[in-house]
């Protein structure tokens, strides 16, 4: 276990030029990264210990506007409700309103090339749920759950 982390902890202090669209990589604790990408989508990677290698990707989504927030949350409440179904996608509501996409995963077999494209993937989602959350109500369209993550174990 300690091998896998110290890989992914080289992987994760490294990052650089070499990750599509990274603006910024920082380490935020012993096994946790903030990484902010060129499409302004922020997203956080934490290792967590078990018995087989295991991340959390976190992305904070904004504030919804006020005409919206109820059906905001009613929706994200359903999205919360439905985690086996989409992959684990879990919402959270923050201080002051913020709204946190997340999720969990193991990662069977942990390689860089998994990674990168695991939170690429993450960012396709955070992407299409930032809009959502940060759109104005003329423009409703709620966004879906990439099969990708179907597959994720929670």
């Amino acid at each position: 276990m300690e091998l896998e982390f110290t890989r992914f902890k080289g992987w994760l202090d490294d990052a650089g030029d070499d990750w599509p669209g990274l603006v910024e990589a920082e380490r935020a604790g012993e096994a946790t990264w903030l990484l902010a990408f060129d499409d302004e989508i922020t997203v956080a990677v934490e290792w967590l210990e078990g018995p087989s290698p295991r991340i959390t990707l976190s992305t904070p989504l904004g504030t919804p506007p006020v005409d919206r927030r109820f059906v905001v949350y009613e929706i994200l409440l359903s999205l919360n409700a439905l985690w086996r179904e989409n992959g684990a996608v879990r919402a959270c509501l923050e201080a002051e309103g913020e709204i946190v996409l997340g999720i969990s995963a193991d990662l069977a077999d942990p390689t860089l090339d998994g990674l990168r494209q695991l939170i690429a993937s993450w960012r396709e989602v955070a992407r299409e749920w930032h809009a959502f959350v940060s759109a104005p109500a003329e423009t409703f369209t709620v966004p879906g759950i990439p099969v990708s993550f179907l597959g994720l174990r929670a």
